[in-house]
């Protein structure tokens, strides 16, 4: 199945794994790879395939930059072997002499499974669940808090503080507890709203997610199918917890029916975006949805003009677009699936579809199938309308508003961090400005060429703390989150006093079809201190 002109022979072996001596038609390029599968692994091949192609978590494993930060002590961690067994297996999928050939991931495959014990065996399994478990090892493994403080929940009240500033505060606490390459690249902050219907107080808190979980919009006519923007927009939506989903106001003392929203609020350099496939009917039976949804491989904005004038008005603004970089695609149904990625490759610009050990040089117009589960986005380098000194995340009162800081001096950051407070530092932006700022970064209704993914991008570094709480706390790190729950709870979903519990950002809310829902689980789930809840 392979492609291009080229016919190269490969009879390297290095230590992550195995290569099988075979010739193979291809390109030359670095990253071009198959991947053996070693008994119903293509959702991990599917999941390795597109994380090989995520740059700068490519070139931060390839560089051997990782290695001085492992954290084999960390209790929460695989003592550094999971960061050990993603970087080998990185180092060889990208060595020049093996282009073009298969490499067998046996070794991951077995440290994954000794941490692991759901991935030891060959049976099937979910790539999005792979992909949580091994983001999450990575950041552990690396993450640079030696001594994790106690970081308490902060919420906004109304009264003394801005959201700015309330938003500003949370993403430091996490940051005194999780500092990681994972943390810089993928993570973000979403604003969870909860209002009591009886009392109308309400509870807005700000919490890191590592991924999107959207519903998947299923529309009754054929001529208009269902879009990447419907699906957010619909996660978005104002939603009503009522019956056995009540909100325990903290003003009532008692469970009562309540309107949630989620808006976002920061967004990442590598945006991962989970379309929820699967669902479970009134019988418990899960079954798949097929459904074809429609998603821009380049210039993806998460904001249109008529948001971006509602961040505007609030003094606050970022201007994001995204270019699409890898998918992973979920064949068939529940019994019989199967699991192949699309990945571009940052050296010679090709898209590839990598089906295990099978690969061949594919076209853009074809990514975009009913098969797509997890896409994988990198935020174009520059996109941000915010003035460069801030360290404050950049927010939006819309809907579907998404927003990220840009980087920081660390001695600005310092100062605020150790002082207690932070100070939203953001000038008055007017719609102008930002269409301007859209304009020149290249959106639409811009002649200017698209910058691809492999172009660069923002690092989004939060202000550090101080000297002093840093020799107290060591390095600065991301909150944890357990392998089947990645986003967090939202506004008054936690315990009082307890640091925020991580969840699925897609189940933060409970509906009909959900088992998981926001502030309750049917599942037990681990606080960001790794208590049980």
């Amino acid at each position: 199945m392979g492609a291009c002109s080229s016919s190269v022979e490969v009879d390297a072996a290095p230590r992550g794994g195995s290569i099988e001596k075979k010739v193979i038609r291809g390109s030359r390029a670095e990253g071009i790879v198959g991947l053996s599968n070693l008994g119903n692994t293509c959702f991990m091949n599917s999941a390795l395939q597109c994380l090989s192609n995520t740059s700068p978590l490519q070139e931060f494993f390839l560089h051997d930059d990782w290695r001085p930060l492992l954290n084999r002590d960390n209790p929460m961690g695989n003592k550094g072997e999971i960061a050990e067994a993603f970087g080998e297996l990185i180092k060889e999928m990208w060595n020049k002499k093996n282009s073009n050939s298969i490499i067998s991931p046996k070794r991951f495959k077995n440290t994954l499974g000794k941490h692991q014990p759901q991935f030891s065996g060959y049976e099937q399994h979910d790539a999005q669940e792979l992909l949580i478990f091994l983001l999450d090892g990575l950041h552990e493994d690396l993450n640079e808090i030696k001594k994790k403080p106690y970081v308490p929940d902060i919420e906004f009240d109304g009264t003394t503080k801005s959201e700015q500033e309330v938003a500003h505060e949370s993403w430091l606490g996490h940051l005194k507890r999780n500092q990681s390459k994972i943390v810089e690249i993928s993570q973000g902050q979403i604003k969870s709203t909860l209002q009591c219907r009886t009392c109308k107080s309400k509870s807005i808190k700000f919490e890191t997610f590592m991924y999107l979980s959207l519903p998947v919009v299923k529309k009754n006519f054929q001529m208009t199918p269902a879009t990447l923007a419907d699906c957010l927009k619909e996660f978005c939506k104002e939603e009503e917890l009522n019956g056995y989903c009540q909100w325990h106001c903290p003003k009532c003392k008692a469970s009562r029916d309540a309107r949630k929203k989620l808006t976002l609020w920061k967004l990442p350099e590598i945006l991962i975006v989970h379309l929820k496939r699967f669902e479970y009917d009134q019988y418990g039976r899960r079954s798949k949805i097929n459904t074809y949804v429609e998603f821009p491989t380049t210039g993806f904005e998460p904001l249109n003009d008529q948001q971006l004038a509602a961040q505007a008005s609030s003094g606050e603004s970022d201007y994001a677009v995204y270019d699409l970089y890898g998918v992973s695609n979920h064949h068939g149904g529940m019994g019989s699936g199967h699991y192949t990625a699309m990945a571009r490759n940052k050296v010679d610009k090709n898209w590839y579809l990598f089906n295990d050990r099978e690969f061949e040089v594919s076209k853009e117009n074809d990514v975009c199938t009913n098969a797509a589960y997890v896409l994988f986005y990198q935020r174009r380098p520059h996109t941000s309308s915010r003035s460069r000194g801030s360290s404050t995340p950049s927010t939006s009162s819309a809907s579907t508003s998404s927003s990220s800081s840009s980087s920081s001096s660390s001695s600005s950051s310092s100062s605020s961090a150790s002082s207690g407070s932070s100070t939203a530092t953001s000038k008055r932006l007017t719609v102008s400005d930002l269409l301007n700022a859209k304009k020149a970064a290249g959106g639409r209704g811009s002649k200017r060429p698209s910058t691809g993914p492999d172009e660069g991008g923002i690092i989004y570094k939060e202000g550090r703390a101080s000297e002093d709480e840093e020799s107290q706390a060591g390095p600065r790190r991301q909150s944890s989150v357990s392998s089947s729950q990645v986003m967090p709870t939202g506004g008054g979903g936690g315990r009082a006093g307890l640091p925020r519990k991580p969840v699925k950002l897609g189940e933060t809310a409970k509906s009909k079809s959900d088992s998981t829902f926001l502030g309750n689980s049917s599942r037990s789930r681990t606080s960001s201190r790794g208590e049980d809840i």
